[in-house]
């Protein structure tokens, strides 16, 4: 039984969630809807072990703007993304236990070549390969990102620690590179560089955990999301007060917890959010490989390593 299969008959999705659809003039086929549908599992089974311990957690990014300007998936979009603030998070983590198969809670703790700054929730009967990354020895299945909320000062001091940040995200980034005997030119130019100054991965994780922590001990009027990095320090500069309490929002179906200020965080993030991309911008925008019927390890060695 494939996962879809699966969560069809544990009545998670109707049968006819999978049909071909177009949402804002953009076609959803039927491997986008498999897609969506293991996705949003993998969070419902989050949300159950969270509110079992009574943890918070906010859908964000993505997340978040599909929820207010689509009551679900963005159409173009091919991930979930949540937050939690720092005690929260190494709160769930104590949990990864629940996790059980084919769920998989990822940190460099519980997957030993896996170096990601956030860590995630995985379907490891799933396919979602990043190519550059195939041949890292760890879970490549769907999966659902979890960042952290973490203290941040105005000004120039806080903005370098996000940057340096950052920069060490992208050296863990290159160091997962470097089992790929297949890299183009351009990355193997970046890990020959990043040989020059290579350190251990699981250091540079931790040192990446440290920085993002430096101003949780004192109050400050903003918080950021240091694990993620990629949309730049001003993009991810939010007001605390914001994420102070949640509303439920409706998402395919389900209701999950947006933060209370969610019209200024996506404002932050994606100033006239309501605003849709043009159409040559709508389409997967993560450059990863997905099959939800097949098993990662099976999809790798068939139509990755088998055609070398």
């Amino acid at each position: 039984m494939t996962e879809c299969e699966r969560i069809v008959k544990d009545g998670i999705l109707p049968e006819n969630f999978f049909n071909e659809e177009v949402r804002c003039d953009f076609l959803v086929t039927k491997d986008r809807k498999k897609l969506f549908a293991v996705l949003l599992d993998i969070l419902l089974k989050i949300d159950s072990v969270c509110k079992k311990h009574g943890i918070p957690y906010f859908i964000y990014g993505g997340t978040l703007l599909g929820a207010v300007r689509h009551g679900g998936f963005i159409p173009w979009d091919d991930d979930l993304d949540i937050v939690m603030f720092r005690k929260d998070y190494n709160k769930l983590l104590e949990y990864a236990a629940e996790f059980e198969p084919p769920y998989f809670l990822q940190t460099p703790y519980t997957d030993k070549g896996f170096f990601w700054a956030n860590s995630t929730v995985r379907n490891k009967n799933t396919t979602a390969v990043t190519p550059y990354f195939a041949y890292q020895p760890m879970n490549h299945g769907a999966f659902v990102d979890i960042f952290t909320l973490d203290n941040i000062i105005d000004g120039e001091e806080g903005k370098e620690n996000f940057l340096k940040i950052n920069k060490l995200t992208i050296d863990n980034s290159t160091y997962m590179r470097m089992s790929n005997p297949n890299l183009d030119e351009e990355n193997k130019k970046r890990v020959e560089e990043y040989k020059t100054r290579m350190r251990d991965p699981f250091e540079v994780y931790e040192e990446i955990q440290a920085l993002s922590q430096r101003w949780n001990d004192i109050q400050t009027t903003h918080i950021t999301t240091p694990m993620a990095t990629f949309y730049g320090y001003e993009k991810k500069f939010y007001h605390s007060e914001d994420f102070s309490d949640s509303v439920l929002m409706k998402f395919e179906g389900y209701e999950f917890p947006a933060p209370r200020g969610w019209e200024r965080i996506l404002q932050t993030t994606y100033h006239d959010y309501m605003q849709m991309p043009p159409m040559e911008k709508r389409g997967l925008h993560h450059n990863i490989l997905f099959d939800m019927d097949t098993p990662y390890q099976t999809y790798i060695d068939s139509h990755i390593k088998g055609n070398h």
